[in-house]
Parts: C-alpha cells; sequence; structure tokens
C-alpha cells in the first residue's frame, strides 16, 4: 500500500468537529473558530441528505443538535439547511446552518481533513458521495477518511485507492495494526509508549481522540504520535507551543 505523505508532514492539531468545546459542533462557526486558535486539521463527521449529498452532522438523527426531527437521511439538503443547527449551544449561534462538506472544503482553505463516515447498511453510497466531493475538490493530499466500520474503508479504497483511510478504534482489536489502512485513530486511554512503538512497527501513522486536557496532551506530545483530535483545539495549540519551548 503506497503512503500518501504529504497528509503526514508535520503534526495533526486536529479539531474534533470543529472547536466544539467552544461552538456547536459540526458547524462553519466551529470550523472557522478552531483554525482561528490554531488547528491545523479538522475532523468532521458525514451523513448523506434523500438526495444523497453529504452532510456535516455526526447523529444520524437530527434531535440533539438541530431544531429538527427525525433521521437526517429522510430529508433533502434543501430542507436540512432550512433548520437550525446553533441555538441548542448558545443564543449567539442561533441560525447557524448544517454546513455540506462542499461547504466545508470551501471555506477551510488548506486545513487537513479527517472525514468520518459512519457505519450502516448505506456504507458504499456514503463512501461513493465523500470519495466524489474530495475528487471533485482536488483535496485528496489533505483528505482522510476514517470509520469505525472497516467496511466504510474497504469501499473507499475500491474506488479511490489513493485516499487514505483510517480505522477508528475504542480498543486494541485484533487486527488494528493489520488491516489494509494506513491510520488508526485510537482512544487515548489505551495509547501507551509500547502500543505508539507497535504502530511505528507497522509501518502505520497514530491519530489519538479525544484529548481536551493539557497534562494528557503533553504525555502523549511525548510520546511522539502523529496527530491529537481535541474538542478545545486551543488548548492544544498551547501544548504544542510549550513543548517547543521547553
Amino acid at each position: 500500500m503506497s503512503k500518501p505523505l504529504t497528509i503526514w508532514r508535520d503534526f495533526w492539531r486536529c479539531a474534533h468537529r470543529g472547536a466544539s468545546g467552544w461552538a456547536p459542533e459540526n458547524t462553519l462557526a466551529a470550523m472557522h473558530l478552531a483554525l482561528q486558535m490554531g488547528a491545523n486539521s479538522l475532523e468532521l463527521d458525514v451523513h448523506l441528505s434523500s438526495d444523497h449529498e453529504p452532510v456535516v452532522l455526526h447523529d444520524d438523527t437530527l434531535d440533539r443538535t438541530t431544531n429538527g426531527s427525525g433521521l437526517v437521511r429522510q430529508y433533502s439538503l434543501v430542507e436540512l439547511q432550512k433548520l437550525d443547527a446553533g441555538s441548542w449551544f448558545g443564543a449567539e449561534f442561533s441560525g447557524e446552518k448544517l454546513p455540506t462538506l462542499q461547504q466545508v472544503i470551501d471555506q477551510t482553505g488548506k486545513a487537513r481533513l479527517n472525514i468520518e463516515i459512519k457505519g450502516g447498511a448505506d456504507t458504499a453510497i456514503v463512501a461513493e458521495a465523500v470519495v466524489a466531493q474530495i475528487r471533485a475538490n482536488k483535496a485528496e493530499k489533505r483528505s482522510l477518511v476514517t470509520s469505525f466500520d472497516e467496511q466504510a474503508l474497504q469501499a473507499v479504497k475500491q474506488i479511490a485507492p489513493q485516499i487514505p483511510v483510517g480505522l477508528i478504534a475504542f480498543n486494541r482489536r485484533p487486527d488494528l495494526l493489520t488491516g489494509d489502512w494506513e491510520a488508526v485513530s485510537c482512544h487515548y486511554e489505551f495509547v501507551d509508549e509500547p502500543f505508539v512503538r507497535a504502530v511505528r512497527d507497522s509501518g502505520k501513522h497514530l491519530l489519538v481522540w479525544t484529548v481536551n486536557e493539557i497534562d494528557e496532551m503533553r504525555r502523549l506530545l511525548n510520546l511522539d504520535v502523529d496527530g491529537m483530535i481535541s474538542n478545545y483545539p486551543d488548548r492544544l495549540q498551547c501544548a504544542c507551543e510549550n513543548r517547543k519551548t521547553t
């Protein structure tokens, strides 16, 4: 498997659903704020509308983070973008819309994108739509597609072998370091020095999630992981700067 080195050129300061500690998750407001706070990469989640447009939202339902209700896939893009995706977080974000993947690509400059595909019966369809957007925008060199679902990664590789993919894991599943993916994205609690060494020996790259406390960031920086995903990109930027000066 060939590895596109460009995407791993430096440490990933990756904002989890944007700066989701400070702004409504997976909105353009959260993405823009993350970049202002020093993030060089953005993690986001994708579902499809009823007309197969990739929409940026974590849950498969609208209830938690919008004023809508029901399954995302039951609504057209036009209907979804009429919803308020910001008021639940704070009045100052009232009227914030659900962005499309296209809008995120358009409005985030050269930032790297960690695009998570959720598992499910329509995994292959979602993968095809995501790859089409990446290709149409010539964003292959700034995109990593990740998922808990191995079938989603396989679907991406079948369509576009050159796009790097990463398996997300809660634990050390047996095939974590042997599967057909360039990266693993792991929960911080099981990342230690032997594990990092094992990842290195496997030839894969390691992202760690979701790291929100400065002390934990410092520990992982000392382990020399390839990147961290945080709700608070300002804290992560601070931890990285402090490491450089000590």
